[in-house]
Order: structure tokens, then sequence, then C-alpha cells
């Protein structure tokens, strides 16, 4: 009991365009989330950089 080579065939196509949609969307997702990445370290690093130059305190700094 197996199924018809034209059903193998769809069901092959249809997992395959599902697998290709998901991974554009994870690609997407990962750009989107390295340019937060690189937004969250400037921060981080102005952040140090005042506290290097004593322009806050260290509990601001900690926080």
């Amino acid at each position: 009991m197996s199924l018809p080579s034209a059903d193998i065939a769809r069901i092959k196509a249809n997992t395959k365009n599902e697998i290709e949609r998901e991974l554009e969307i994870n690609r997407i997702r990962l750009v989107e989330k390295k340019r937060e990445l690189s937004k969250e370290k400037e921060v981080l690093y102005s952040l140090e950089d005042k506290y290097i130059k004593n322009e806050i305190d260290s509990d601001t700094y900690k926080r």
C-alpha cells in the first residue's frame, strides 16, 4: 500500500515550498535581530564611555 507518484511529488513540492518560505522568514528575522544587537551594543559602548569619563556614577552604570 503506497501513495501514487503524483501524490508523492505534490507532497515533496509543497514541503519544499514551505521550508523555503520559512527559511526566508528566518533570514529576515536574523537581519532584524542583528540590527537590534548592533543598536544595543552602541548603547552599551556609549554607557561604558560615559562611565569611564566619569559622566555617570557607579550606580547608574550598574543598572
